[in-house]
């Protein structure tokens, strides 16, 4: 069981998340949010569109990472929230917002080829690397303009949900 704290606006709150065992076409979790636990299942759609099954209720999200922060689209409205582990959050002083965006993988899979390199300067919708995933591959881009700092993957390379692909300033 991990422990989040997700902050939003002048609001902050804990997230407790267990991981249970992937169905196969996603992954489950057990989420406790202030008390109240609810299953959660998650199918990445495209590398940033994901279907969401929070107890009966079923969504569609759009999520990008950038740094600290998540963009989430949902049903058209934009949330922006600050996520952090909580043991993390209560050792670590206030720091100034970092300007990064940390690209990471939306599944597991394999990274079948890489388009950038650190110093190329980027624009939105940049493809940064192609990912295959369940024999469909994937392009994963760039959400914003910036330049390349880090690539942290190889053509060949396995990653898994969330692993960091690629950093840009």
């Amino acid at each position: 069981m991990r422990e989040f704290v997700v902050e939003t606006g002048d609001s902050s709150f804990r997230i407790e998340l267990e991981k249970l065992e992937a169905d196969g076409a996603g992954q489950e979790y057990l989420v406790d949010l202030d008390g109240r636990r609810e299953k959660l299942s998650v199918v990445a759609l495209t590398p940033s569109r994901l279907s969401l099954l929070i107890g009966n209720l079923s969504r569609e999200a759009e999520v990008v990472r950038e740094g600290e922060l998540y963009r989430v689209v949902v049903r058209g409205k934009e949330y922006v929230f600050r996520v952090r582990d909580a043991d993390e959050a209560e050792s670590l002083p206030e720091t100034a917002e970092s300007t990064e965006a940390v690209i990471t993988a939306p599944m597991s899979g394999l990274v079948v080829e890489v388009f950038v390199e650190p110093g190329c300067g980027i624009e939105p919708e940049t493809k940064l690397l192609v990912l295959e995933a369940m024999k469909m591959q994937n392009e994963i881009t760039s959400p914003r303009p910036g330049r390349v700092v880090e690539v942290s993957v190889r053509p060949g390379d396995s990653v898994k949900l969330g692993d960091q692909l690629v950093v840009i300033e």
